[in-house]
């Protein structure tokens, strides 16, 4: 697992706006791939990522933790 990618999405996901995964690939320098296994880790450790797949798919943070 890449614990520092997976440290430095969230970093930039609590900025509140919606990236797409080419965003987020881009500015972390890692594939694409890696962010949807980056985002499940987020989403275990209890992280609440709102997504959209497709064309106008994005990455979102909504709030801190679910609990």
């Amino acid at each position: 697992m890449g614990t520092v990618a997976t440290l430095q999405l969230l970093k930039v996901l609590q900025s509140g706006r919606k990236y797409s995964g080419k965003e987020l690939s881009d500015l972390l320098e890692i594939p694409k791939r890696n962010v949807t296994e980056y985002v499940k880790y987020c989403r275990l450790a209890g992280y609440n990522i709102k997504s959209k797949t497709g064309k106008a798919g994005y990455y979102q943070l909504k709030g801190d933790k679910k609990w």
